[in-house]
């Protein structure tokens, strides 16, 4: 971990959102890095493995029988290769980032939406971790697919969040552009409003922070532990759908 993501929780929330966004994007960065280094060696050993399958009866023809067996077992390496490239596949793009544009950092700066938003970065850049850290243990199953499912609900909700930031901070623009003050309340109250949807949503974040954390640090998850994880990313993506209906 770099310094500037040591000193992430002195910062203001402001700018402490544009930080956690730039940290998740360099782990998601170096992770398709790797990923992208391990498919291309399983894909040339696949490659390879699959040559000597398909030459080996030439050579049992010109060498002997012993080159069908050591064709069997090309043939058997690369099946197992494409089962593992398929596999790095399907991880990649379980793992795609939030797309929606943020505010800028001026543009949440002593604005309601900075701290709610904030703390969704943060819990998505937690989430990935985690089920980064499955993946990297070689951990399958129910438990690694409810996690990396959490991780996509927790993309959405992060989108959702961005585009409540984007219209707190266009009401409290226009709040501070407006002379009458019967109107700048009635702005101020669809921005309270906004504001208070963020909260509860990223409330519900935290729960499925939490339930992940159980799940991934269990050597063997109770069915209650997955259970909990499944309600409360269905939970998440309820928050989700309201967000985006709040922010039209």
């Amino acid at each position: 971990m770099d310094v500037l993501s040591r000193a992430v929780p002195g910062l203001p929330d402001w700018l402490g959102a544009g930080v956690e966004r730039r940290s998740l994007r360099r782990l998601q960065r170096r992770d398709g890095r790797g990923r992208r280094w391990a498919g291309r060696w399983v894909a040339t050993t696949t490659a390879g493995w699959s040559a000597v399958a398909a030459l080996s009866p030439v050579g049992a023809v010109l060498g002997g029988g012993e080159w069908l067996l050591l064709g069997a077992a090309a043939l058997v390496r690369a099946g197992l290769g494409g089962w593992e490239l398929a596999r790095l596949r399907r991880v990649d793009e379980a793992v795609a980032l939030p797309r929606t544009v943020a505010p800028s950092p001026w543009e949440l700066r002593g604005s309601a939406a900075a701290a709610p938003l904030r703390r969704g970065e943060t819990a998505l850049g937690a989430l990935a971790a985690l089920a980064r850290s499955l993946g990297q243990a070689g951990r399958s199953g129910p438990a690694a697919s409810l996690v990396r499912g959490a991780v996509v609900d927790g993309v959405e909700l992060v989108n959702g969040l961005r585009i409540g930031a984007v219209r707190v901070t266009a009401c409290e623009a226009a709040m501070r552009a407006m002379a009458d003050p019967a109107r700048r309340a009635e702005v101020a109250r669809a921005r309270d409003e906004l504001a208070a949807t963020m909260q509860t949503s990223v409330a519900g974040m935290d729960e499925l922070l939490a339930a992940a954390v159980e799940v991934v640090g269990g050597a063997r998850p109770s069915a209650a532990d997955l259970e909990r994880l499944r309600a409360d990313s269905e939970l998440l993506r309820e928050y989700a759908r309201a967000l985006r209906s709040l922010a039209g």
